[in-house]
């Protein structure tokens, strides 16, 4: 399964070579991308981490497994007081998902993935916990620190780990980065 990119994104660069003394991928050596990237069988993955805790209102998309999504689908997760919680779907609109893959640097919802954590995509994506957050977008944020929202204590009481949210977000949005990285650079 490919899960770098589809057929038809950009491709950026190929054979990439750096030494690890560059500050950013422009320095380091590398191609223009060839006929033979376009369809991405040969996309490489970099996994970064750090010590750094997320920004307050960041949001994610986690897999199954509770591990960051690779495809635009899964639990949406919201990081608040140090932690990542879970968005309980109580009073939940399409305007929500909407705010919510437009602030991750999607260009678009799935309309057709289903809304039901235990039966997403054939498998219970619910998690253990209790969801900490209830959103209430409009559509017209542009991210969903925006949104009119409760959390902690005001949280619908009916919310166990059961009315998480999970959605499916698609294509790129080239307008907007995620709400937690940086973009790749796309090199001329």
């Amino acid at each position: 399964q490919n899960v770098c990119g589809s057929h038809g994104m950009p491709v950026s660069m190929q054979d990439l070579r750096c030494t690890g003394h560059e500050k950013t991928l422009a320095d380091c050596e590398w191609q223009d991308p060839d006929d033979s990237c376009m369809d991405h069988s040969k996309d490489s993955m970099v996994r970064c981490e750090s010590d750094e805790l997320p920004s307050e209102g960041s949001i994610r998309l986690v897999d199954v497994d509770g591990k960051p999504s690779l495809d635009g689908s899964g639990r949406l997760e919201f990081f608040q007081h140090g932690e990542w919680g879970s968005v309980c779907n109580r009073d939940y609109e399409q305007a929500s998902t909407n705010v919510a893959c437009r602030s991750m640097g999607f260009a678009a919802v799935d309309l057709n993935a289903g809304t039901d954590c235990k039966s997403f995509r054939g498998k219970n994506y619910c998690g253990t916990n209790p969801p900490q957050l209830q959103l209430g977008c409009t559509g017209n944020e542009s991210n969903v620190v925006e949104c009119p929202m409760r959390t902690g204590e005001d949280v619908d009481i009916s919310c166990g780990a059961d009315k998480s949210v999970v959605m499916t977000c698609k294509g790129p949005n080239p307008k907007r980065g995620s709400s937690e990285k940086e973009r790749a650079p796309w090199l001329a």
